[in-house]
């Protein structure tokens, strides 16, 4: 961002868990160990070494394979947040965090061998886009298929903990990384990122780090439900097919749009009201803030995963993250049958809307700003929570939690994507 300089500073994973769990940490070179209580998260800080770049290569377009994957253990199921922290200046304005993002890490069992890249396109000249590959086991063939192609651009052996990392070129703007197809032998995780990136356009300030760990294709679903932000003007979205043929309906309050897409293929679009979106067959969604200067009167850009209904957790941990200059906020998702058993640490929620109807039955939504810090949501039946926040010149989001048997983990690796900003 023009005006601005800043210190990159580590990668955090905040781990939460319902009871008592011994938890171990390891990545090559590094070990952490301890203990987490339930209502009291801990933080573990990485060393800015184990990220996913090298400052001499940042701006080649490149493929590179690294010892950097991060292994989280626990004795008892654990959740996971891993954000950055990028400390900046703005001449007259004074420091603060921003160019930040988070993610939830799923478990283990949760990865799959198959997915698609779902990123965004390089909008900021001199800041690529990425994406990485985990692998979880020794000997883990993967191929990586650019969008459209019938045969693997590149095959790669990984063994556990290393990585794969594929970058653009920071010159190339529009470039992007959506609708490359990932599979493997066995179990990976993926990641896609941009180190700063303008959402929608180029030129629609300010830019912003982006970040979100992929879902496997078998846990994509065929009904989101898309809750609009509290800031000003339209959240952009983009839905993507696994499967040829794939009719996808976007339906707001204002009516239907009906579009037909290919497997690794995405569908761009802008709305301000809460959104349903029915397919034939499995699709993703990703939601994504705009920067600033687009109208929307305060954050800039963040990435986001709609949770697949039928995926919703009875119970889900979130933590708001912890600065103080920020304003956070949940958004949760429910059945209108349960709505009155909906809880945000133990406290109803109020001031809820209405999805459109659809097949999955009637849904709505509500959302509410959060003190930095634990907050715990229940209910009756399944609720999808969005932690996300906001300062004037950043922004944060990341799903609570995938269906009910995934909802925490014990088991999860991970991996520190680039998080510099200009």
């Amino acid at each position: 961002m023009d005006g601005r300089s800043g210190v990159d500073k580590p990668i955090h994973i905040q781990l939460q868990s319902r009871s008592t769990a011994s938890f171990n940490i390891s990545a090559p070179g590094f070990n952490a160990s301890g203990t987490v209580n339930p209502g009291t998260p801990v933080r573990v800080s990485f060393p800015t070494w184990l990220k996913t770049a090298h400052p001499d290569s940042e701006h080649q377009e490149r493929e590179i394979v690294e010892n950097k994957g991060i292994h989280v253990t626990s004795t008892a199921p654990v959740s996971a947040v891993v954000y950055n922290t990028f400390s900046a200046t703005i001449i007259g304005i004074g420091s603060f965090h921003a160019s930040n993002d988070a993610y939830r890490a799923l478990p283990t069992p949760m990865l799959g061998r198959d997915y698609f890249i779902l990123g965004y396109k390089l909008t900021a000249s001199g800041n690529p886009v990425h994406f990485v590959v985990v692998a979880v086991e020794d000997n883990t063939e993967v191929a990586i298929r650019d969008p459209g192609a019938a045969a693997p651009r590149t095959t790669v052996m990984l063994n556990q903990g290393q990585i794969f990392q594929r970058q653009t070129a920071v010159s190339t703007l529009g470039a992007d990384l959506s609708g490359t197809r990932i599979t493997a032998s066995k179990p990976v995780v993926v990641y896609a990122s941009g180190r700063t990136l303008n959402v929608p356009e180029v030129g629609d300030a300010f830019s912003d780090y982006i970040v979100e760990q992929m879902l496997p294709i078998e846990q994509w679903g065929t009904e989101h439900l898309a809750v609009p932000l509290p800031t000003a003007g339209n959240d952009v979205y983009r839905a993507m097919a696994s499967e040829d043929g794939t009719n996808v309906t976007l339906r707001t309050a204002s009516g239907d749009q009906v579009f037909v897409l290919n497997a690794g293929e995405f569908q761009q679009f802008e709305t301000d009201t809460p959104t349903r979106f029915i397919s034939d067959r499995p699709i993703t969604v990703q939601q994504y803030a705009k920067g600033i200067s687009t109208g929307a009167g305060t954050g800039d850009p963040f990435q986001n995963t709609i949770v697949p209904l039928g995926s919703f957790p009875q119970r889900t941990r979130i933590f708001s993250l912890p600065w103080t200059e920020y304003t956070h906020y949940v958004s949760v998702v429910a059945h209108k049958d349960s709505l009155s058993t909906v809880l945000l640490d133990g406290l109803p929620l109020s001031g809820w809307v209405d999805f459109p109807a659809g097949p999955g039955g009637e849904y709505s939504a509500a959302t509410t700003q959060l003190q930095s810090g634990e907050h715990v949501i229940t209910s009756s039946a399944g609720v999808a929570a969005y932690s996300f926040g906001f300062t004037s010149y950043g922004s944060y989001a990341y799903p609570g939690g995938f269906a009910q048997r995934y909802p925490i983990f014990s088991e999860i690796r991970v991996t520190q994507s680039l998080a510099r900003e200009n």
